[in-house]
């Protein structure tokens, strides 16, 4: 299953905002990351079936991010994903992470999401 979150994912570890605004942002991106995958998986006609695979790829106008701080800017939209799925992040044998990124047209911000399962 794909589809598209209209987040805008900023490096986390570049990033010098307030700790109140860093925290309103996390919590949405959290938030709507787990709103949207819990409406992909409702739509599917089976289950998920551990390993889990999800693909982030990170859309920006901008320069591209080194893999670092990619992973990074996807944390918040990592552990909504794996809220949804009710699977610890952390898991690899269950559910593994892998991020992409690409260039986009002018003031287009997203993140393309593919979760794939063992079937």
């Amino acid at each position: 299953m794909e589809y598209i979150l209209p987040i805008r994912t900023k490096s986390e570890a570049n990033c010098r905002d307030h700790w109140a605004k860093k925290g309103r942002r996390v919590k949405l991106q959290r938030n709507m990351s787990r709103a949207y995958a819990m409406e992909a998986i409702h739509d599917r006609d089976r289950p998920m079936i551990p390993p889990i695979e999800v693909m982030l790829v990170r859309i920006s106008p901008g320069r591209k991010l080194d893999t670092d701080n990619l992973a990074g800017s996807n944390k918040a939209i990592r552990d909504g994903i794996a809220d949804a799925l009710k699977i610890d992040d952390g898991d690899v044998g269950q559910l593994k992470f892998t991020y992409d990124q690409e260039k986009g047209p002018p003031k287009t911000y997203a993140v393309r999401v593919t979760i794939t399962d063992s079937i």
